[in-house]
């Protein structure tokens, strides 16, 4: 699972990284990649 979050209210700053705290590279609206290993992840089917 991707969580999305954005640490600073008043900045446009928004972190993905999975639920193990693992960094997350937003690619598009369906694409993720993890950072260490380049996997990508899918949410659209």
């Amino acid at each position: 699972m991707v969580i999305i979050y954005r640490p600073f209210a008043d900045l446009n700053v928004t972190r993905y990284e999975l639920e193990d705290g693992t960094p997350v590279r937003f690619i598009n609206d369906c694409l993720f990649e993890i950072e260490s290993t380049g996997q990508t992840l899918t949410r659209c089917i």
